[in-house]
Order: C-alpha cells, then structure tokens, then sequence
C-alpha cells in the first residue's frame, strides 16, 4: 500500500480495506477463504487517515506530611524514572523508590484514572526489593491522548498506604515513514508533474507493522458486519488477520459455534478489519491498493476499502461521514443484474 501527495493541505478522512460488511469466501474445513491483498498502495497530496474493513520531575514524591493522625507512619514513593511520552501501543517502564516504614517484599501498584478521570484502573503490580525499589510497566494505549498514572504501596498493619505524585505520559502517533518506496515511479498528475510517496507497504515482513496497522475488534468498537439477524464480529486473530509471501491476509472464518464477541453481540462467524486510525492521516491525493477479491456468487460476502474522518466533527459514525471508494458484494441483486 502506497501513497503521494503535492501540496501540504490539510484534512481528515480514513480509508479501510476490508469493510465492517465482512464475510469473505470460504475456506476449506468451513471457514472462508482469504482476501488477499498483495501490496497495497495509497498516494496522496496532503493529509488523510487509512481504514482498512508528561513530563514528571525526576523526584517527584508524596508531599503530605509521612505520620498520620492515627499514629501510623506513612511510606513516600518517589518517582526515578518515567517516559514523558510514549507512540501508540508501545510499552514503557517506570522505575521509583519508597521509604520506611516500607520493607523489602511490599506490594506496590500502578495505576492510571479511569474513564472520565472516574475512579482508577490498575495496570501492574509489582514489589519492593532490598533497597526499596521496584519497577513497573505502563502497558501500551490504543487512543492517542494524556493519561495521568501514579504508584500506590497499600497499608498495612503497621503503616498506612503511600501514593507518589501523579505524572502524565502522552500517547502519540509513530513517526511517519522515512523513505516510502510505493513501488516503482510515482505515478504523474494531469500537469505532468509526478505525485510524492507518503505511505507504502508491501507486507513483505513476518507480520503486520502494528506501527500503523490497527486490527479491529467488536468488543472494542461494537461494530459488526452483515444483518442485525446475522452477522460476523471482528477479531485479532492469525485465523483473520495474517501476513504470507508478501500478502494482507483479511479472512471470514466460520468459529463452528455461537460467540461471545462483547459489546453485547455474539456470533459463530468472525472477520478481520485494521485501519489506520490515529497512525496515518491525509487529506486529498491518489490512493491505490492491490488487492485479490474472492471470486463468489453467492449472499454473505463484502469487502470494503473506505476513508473514515480523523476526527468526528460533526459527531460519532454516521455523523461525520465517510468516503467509500470500493465496496464489493459477492450477491446483490439489488444493484448487480447477476
């Protein structure tokens, strides 16, 4: 998948290669066989997203005062070393220190606000060793943002629980490709002038680059595929989502019995789907992707390569619209004569 540009403009759409309508051919051992998409390429002239289907201060610490009304003292946690900001789903660590009355052995936590700033979430746990100190992991964000994250060493018998201060790390998109290849001579334009690469991939390695690849799930997004009666959730799985010989993999695959897809759906077939949102944005320019359809004539399968806004202006799906530039059906009557 490759894409130009020529101007530096500046919109927001998302292009996506297999569609939520999912279901593909079947496969043998009754599951459907794959899309295959060799090399898809994308070219564009400014800044458009692809759907395809904190600073904390080194010692930084408590400040309430370590003895508490209630005669117990209270264990400070400072912060040693933390990311300021970290790219989409990448991991990052956070080194700290406690003091006494804390021992050797002690639980310590990690956790972040939850939604709305509601409550917490924890997101590791870990424990203190000799000299007191521990380090945990920030698991990797799937939404670009500021998150707050504070450690915690509960109470105990002898002391009462101790908390660091709250530090924030950013969640960024990865750095855009250094040098795109977008297969051989860029293309040229009505003027004669050629078109400049943005963005290409040839899925040439030994799985999908989750740098700008987002797999879709329902029980992230809730959507799904096909009728309110029957449809096919999304999964991340190697049974829908692969990378072979040089090829995108996007499968519908029959599970053999009702599942739970979250969100409050369930269903026996489930589809694969990623996109670029969030990694990858452009407005305007050409956009090409080389890809093999099944060949079936029979209801239950689509794929659907579409450009989804960055940002929901105008409010969430269906609100802020969406550009299909390839919707494909193996049967449908109602606008194909077969």
């Amino acid at each position: 998948m490759s894409v130009h540009r020529s101007a530096p403009d500046r919109c927001t759409c998302t292009t996506s290669p297999l569609g939520n309508h999912a279901p593909t051919r079947p496969r043998p051992r009754g599951t459907a066989r794959r899309a295959r998409m060799p090399r898809t390429r994308i070219v564009s002239t400014a800044g458009l997203a692809l759907l395809i289907a904190v600073s904390v201060g080194v010692g930084a610490s408590q400040a309430d005062d370590p003895v508490t009304d209630t005669g117990l003292s209270r264990p400070t946690i400072t912060i040693h070393e933390a990311p300021t900001s970290l790219t989409l789903r990448e991991d990052g660590r956070v080194r700290l220190k406690a003091s006494a009355p804390a021992r050797p052995g002690d639980p310590v936590f990690l956790n972040t606000a939850g939604a709305y700033n509601a409550g917490y979430v924890r997101v590791d746990e870990s424990v203190l060793d000799k000299d007191l100190t521990a380090v945990l992991t920030v698991p990797g964000r799937e939404f670009l943002g500021t998150y707050n994250y504070w450690a915690v060493i509960p109470a105990s018998g002898t002391y009462q629980e101790g908390s660091s201060a709250t530090f924030p790390i950013k969640i960024v998109s990865p750095a855009p490709q250094t040098d795109p290849a977008c297969g051989n001579a860029a293309p040229r334009k009505a003027d004669g002038s050629r078109w400049v690469c943005t963005f290409s991939d040839e899925f040439d390695g030994p799985e999908l680059d989750s740098r700008y690849w987002i797999p879709q799930e329902t029980e992230n997004s809730g959507f799904t595929t096909g009728t309110r009666l029957q449809y096919a959730c999304a999964l991340d799985s190697t049974e829908t989502i692969d990378v072979a010989d040089g090829h995108l993999e996007l499968s519908l695959v029959d599970l053999g019995q009702r599942r739970d897809c979250g969100q409050d759906k369930a269903s026996r077939f489930a589809y694969g789907q990623v996109m670029h949102h969030q990694t990858y944005a452009q407005t305007y320019g050409k956009y090409e992707v080389r890809a093999k359809i099944p060949d079936l004539r029979v209801p239950g399968s689509q794929q659907s390569f579409w450009l989804w806004p960055k940002t929901n202006t105008y409010g969430p799906w269906p609100g802020s619209g969406e550009i299909d530039f390839a919707e494909l059906y193996s049967s449908a009557k109602s606008i194909s004569p077969e």
